[in-house]
């Protein structure tokens, strides 16, 4: 993913230009931006994807993300591990939170349904699968930008007033 820094952005006209050191700066929309993150300011670090937009002629940035938004290391660089995938072990939609195992055999991470990017939690059933972004946390990674992959004939978990808990009908 090419790296480069924000040379202004727009947030009412939703738009802006990325520098890029030895390249002509990159166009980027507001729907290019990580789903979640508010709009980007002048001089900010970012890593994006490029797409050619036929339509218009020109490149233009996706998917584009924060690098000063994460945790860093001695050294400058972004923790962030991007577009991991995984599967969820447990989900409790009550308490918002669980745990899914990485596909890529690298553990386990938390989930917290406030990272959830369009999508129900009552979707976070056993074995659903997800792409998310790894973030270091003082307890363990973090899932964020979790989002749900579509079509993988998952139904969505009953909701909790089924008026069954435990097993027991409820009155």
């Amino acid at each position: 993913m090419p790296t480069g820094k924000v040379k202004w952005f727009d947030s009412d006209k939703g738009y802006g230009f990325i520098e890029q050191p030895g390249h002509p700066d990159v166009f980027v929309h507001r729907s290019g931006l990580v789903k979640q993150w508010r709009s980007p300011g002048a001089g900010e670090e970012v890593k994006f994807e490029l797409e050619d937009d036929a339509r218009r002629g020109r490149t233009k940035a996706i998917r584009v993300k924060s690098l000063s938004a994460g945790d860093e290391t001695d050294d400058g660089n972004v923790n962030y591990e991007y577009d991991v995938t995984g599967t969820v072990r447990w989900f409790n939609r009550d308490k918002g939170y669980g745990f899914a195992t990485r596909t890529d055999g690298k553990g386990s991470v938390f989930l917290s349904n406030n990272h959830l990017v369009e999508s129900n939690p009552n979707n976070l059933v056993r074995g659903a699968e997800l792409i998310f972004d790894v973030k270091p946390a003082e307890k363990g990674p973090r899932a964020v930008n979790i989002r749900l992959i579509p079509d993988r004939g998952h139904e969505p978990a009953p909701s909790n007033n089924t008026g069954i808990r435990s097993g027991r009908l409820t009155r």
